[in-house]
């Protein structure tokens, strides 16, 4: 609405008034400009009224909308749009906002890929257990519950949070109404419909909140941010937000992400975990488990110089992977019970995301290097002995000293096994030696009675030192490094099924030797038929580049107790730097997992540095074939887009293929996940979505004009539903296949707050920011055509938002919201879950008619009805 001061109608008095505030010339001006005015609106040119604010007369013209004659918006219509027919443009529109819509979501799903790249990433942390050695193991640098609340979010609701930013930033900073509009439908189809048919769709099955602490903070904030809305629009300024009040919409969000991460990672603190789960095992990487209790972790965290967001990780990562109460399926198949025997001492066997056997090496020679063949041998009482081997990698041209001993677990010296403590001699050449450790013969009715279940007698051989003779000096230098210096010897009583685990963790491969061979073997028991998957694992290394991937299951019959697996590796004969993937074991059958599941295999150069080239490519750490993997994946995009299906162009695939191909081809010119991190793929794909929001705001808008709905109808019903359905078929589909409840409902609560705190938060802060002490003459005109005593209480200028539909629609929503929240606590309480279940049908009515009561009741408030 634009707005001109001008003489007020009860005579001469006024003029020298207005001649005084505004100035002679300037008066006489406005007067005229009123006078012109006038006879517009008698010729039915310009449609308006008149207002007395301050003693002046204000001519509030009526802003034409952006289909009418004048009507403007971020980059259409066009001067002579609004001349086609009315029918005609109502349905081009539509079809544009529909191609707009499909558009969105592909850009959606693209920048949903850069997120779950960049959140997937982890890093390595080093620590210590409590007899010092050093342990290094990979956490998750973004934890899981906020990066759902921040990226996840931003991601599934960018459009709505977008188009809000957009609209403020391109309407000359003043307030609109399909921002706000878009994120209260958006809110409202995302809770009553898809949640609604994401019940439905379970059919009689029932499933329930795991993370019930999460939802319910989650579910508090998604109803507290629309209460909030209603009290910086109603309360102490209306239609008027001042910078605290939009500072504190957006501060909200981090409030939010806290209590949520807080929450996620003190639930081992709940009182279902028992004394033995408060214990953690450490893996140090000679492999000897060691109890330590929260403070032991911390304390040794520290001294080996971690922050203390790093000590939480630690201390959380071991909890909750010992509860293994969270994350895929195949953790079920990793817990292991705690077991007690009366001679020995409780023991806690677990899962964890350690990289074992690849600690801190702080040797002065590492040109030679001593371990164990292997980090685990299986024997027998019946055997009378068992060889251990030790061997010697590197440089041999110097004699080498190892002293070694054994140490009791399970097994006792003197009772199981006799002691050892002595010296290896490795001379000139020699790489490798064995020690013979007596076992001895023990009654095996006894060992039935005392031993573990599911556990095997087990002591440990340990290398304490290594270091090189011959020249008479005692000096740092003499030490050997110590690579797999401690292994487990386990002594089967052959009474369970038994564990799988890896024979070693950390393998060194010459590139040109073309094949390692990782062995598998099977510890605590031998008896009936276990099988595990196992699976390669790209670090540094690429499949199809350094090595060739492979997956498949091992089957070990009864007795068996070691199988091999074989990865062949690629000599390219280019020089790169030594290279890393990993081999993993996972979701065993019939038996258990055991302590090591995941083996690092290092790709040892060993061509030579032949150019300058190679030179610049090493002092860059430039790894050559992840930008070959970049180049060939940004390739297949293209391949992907320009591929005509297999049923022809004449088919209904094929019409859509073509229609599709400009979305398509700029799918394929965005950077692929894998490049810088994901990160320039989420910068890309974000501002694409950004010049895609804008037009579907302008399309959005030319189409409600079109057929006669207000701005906010329109944004409640058209783009809501055109920017949410997408995630209808993701809830719907994590509905089903998920164990729980959790992503189809803790999605929608949290984003549905993360909506306001940042599409609204993030809009209304540039607005109030920009507007603070700017009050020119075209702000206090257009907000005193609307509400004057905004102009009145706040003189020096700030951010106009009309409270009048959108504070009743988000106290329609707050309270249809309440409803549908209780009545899936009590669907919980009755049948045991939220969704779905015998009540499934009345559930999904109940939250149509909410969802109908919302559109219906904000619709009548917009168009002036209520």
């Amino acid at each position: 609405m634009r707005a001109v001061w001008g003489v007020a109608p009860a005579g001469a008095g006024s003029l020298p008034r207005c001649c005084a505030r505004l100035g002679i010339t300037k008066a006489l001006t406005t007067a005229v400009t009123v006078v012109a005015l006038l006879s517009q609106v008698v010729d039915g040119q310009v449609s308006g009224r008149n207002i007395t604010f301050e003693g002046n007369v204000i001519f509030c013209e009526d802003t034409p909308r952006i289909c009418e004659k004048g009507g403007t918006g971020t980059f259409v219509p066009t001067d002579d749009e609004y001349k086609w027919s009315k029918g005609g443009r109502g349905i081009l529109y539509a079809l544009i906002l529909s191609y707009l819509f499909a558009g969105v979501a592909l850009l959606a799903d693209a920048f949903m890929n850069s997120i779950e790249t960049i959140t997937a990433k982890e890093k390595v942390l080093h620590t210590v257990d409590l007899s010092g050695r050093p342990v290094q193991f990979s956490v998750r640098i973004w934890n899981p519950t906020v990066a759902n609340l921040t990226l996840m979010a931003l991601g599934s609701s960018a459009p709505e949070i977008i188009l809000s930013i957009i609209e403020v930033i391109f309407n000359d900073f003043y307030s609109g109404d399909l921002g706000p509009g878009t994120i209260v439908g958006s809110a409202a189809f995302n809770l009553f419909f898809i949640l609604g048919i994401c019940s439905y769709s379970l059919g009689s099955e029932i499933k329930h909140i795991e993370s019930t602490g999460v939802f319910t903070v989650t579910a508090i904030f998604a109803v507290l941010a629309y209460v909030w809305l209603i009290v910086i629009l109603e309360g102490p300024s209306p239609n008027a937000i001042e910078i605290w009040e939009a500072v504190m919409t957006l501060a909200w969000f981090p409030i939010l992400v806290i209590i949520a991460y807080k929450l996620d990672v003190k639930r081992y603190e709940d009182k279902k975990v028992t004394p033995q789960e408060r214990e953690i095992t450490l893996i140090s990487n000679s492999g000897k488990a060691t109890h330590m209790n929260e403070e032991d972790v911390k304390m040794k965290s520290h001294e080996r110089g971690l922050s203390p967001e790093e000590e939480d990780k630690v201390v959380v990562a071991r909890l909750l992977e010992a509860r293994q109460d969270k994350g895929p399926p195949s953790r079920a198949y990793y817990r292991r019970l705690a077991k007690q025997n009366r001679h020995k001492r409780k023991q806690v066997r677990q899962r964890m995301s350690i990289s074992v056997g690849r600690g801190v090496r702080e040797f002065a020679n590492v040109a030679s290097e001593v371990g164990f063949g292997s980090m685990a041998y299986v024997g027998s009482y019946a055997d009378g002995h068992i060889d251990v081997v030790v061997k010697r990698d590197g440089a041999l041209d110097r004699p080498c000293i190892v002293i070694y001993e054994t140490q009791d677990e399970i097994a006792t010296a003197g009772h199981d096994y006799e002691a050892m403590k002595g010296t290896l001699e490795f001379g000139v050449g020699v790489g490798e030696q064995t020690i013979r450790i007596p076992i001895l013969p023990v009654d095996q009715a006894e060992k039935v009675l005392t031993s573990i279940d599911e556990l095997d007698d087990t002591f440990q051989v340990v290398l304490v030192r290594a270091e090189l003779s011959g020249n008479g000096t005692d000096s740092v230098d003499n030490l050997v490094a110590l690579r797999n210096s401690v292994c487990t010897v386990h002594l089967a009583t052959n009474k369970t099924a038994g564990n799988l685990q890896l024979e070693c963790v950390d393998y060194k491969v010459l590139e040109s030797q073309a094949f390692v061979t990782i062995k598998v073997i099977r510890i605590g028991g031998t008896r009936g038929k276990v099988s595990v998957d196992y699976a390669t694992k790209d670090g540094t290394a690429i499949a199809t580049k350094d090595y060739f991937s492979v997956s498949d299951t091992l089957v070990f019959e009864d007795g068996v107790t070691e199988k091999s697996v074989t990865i062949e590796i690629i000599d390219d004969d280019v020089y790169e730097k030594d290279e890393i993937f990993y081999f993993t074991i996972s979701n065993p059958t019939g038996g258990g997992l055991g302590r090591f599941y995941e083996a690092a295999i290092t790709i040892v150069n060993d061509d030579v540095m032949t150019s300058k080239l190679d030179k610049l490519k090493s002092l860059l750490r430039i790894n050559e074939d992840r930008v070959n993997q970049v180049a060939e994946k940004w390739g297949d995009q293209f391949d992907e887009a320009l591929t005509v299906p297999d049923e022809g162009i004449a088919s209904l695939s094929g019409f859509l293929w073509v229609i599709m191909m400009p979305w398509s081809l700029v799918l394929a010119v965005l950077p692929p996940p894998t490049l810088a991190g994901g990160w320039l793929l989420f910068v890309v794909s974000l501002s694409c979505t950004g010049i895609v929001t804008a037009l579907i705001g302008d399309y959005a808008a030319l189409l409600g004009c079109t057929i006669g709905l207000s701005d906010y109808v329109t944004a409640i019903t058209i783009v809501a539903l055109g920017t949410s359905l997408p995630d209808t078929f993701a809830s719907v589909l994590a509905a089903k296949t998920d164990d729980h409840a959790d992503a189809a409902i803790v999605n929608v609560t949290g984003s549905n707050s993360v909506n306001v705190f940042l599409g609204l938060g993030v809009a209304w802060t540039i607005g109030a920011i920009y507007w603070e002490g700017r009050a020119t003459n075209d702000w206090r005109t257009r907000i005193a055509c609307r509400d004057p005593t905004v102009v009145l209480n706040h003189p020096k200028g700030v951010f106009y938002v009309s409270a009048g539909t959108l504070s009743f629609s988000v106290a329609v929503y707050s309270v249809c919201a309440t409803i549908s929240l209780i009545y899936m606590s009590v669907n919980r309480r009755i049948f045991g879950g939220e969704l779905g279940g015998p009540k499934r049908i009345l559930f999904f009515v109940i939250q149509l008619i909410l969802w109908g009561i919302y559109i219906l009741l904000s619709s009548l408030r917009s168009e002036g009805i209520m």
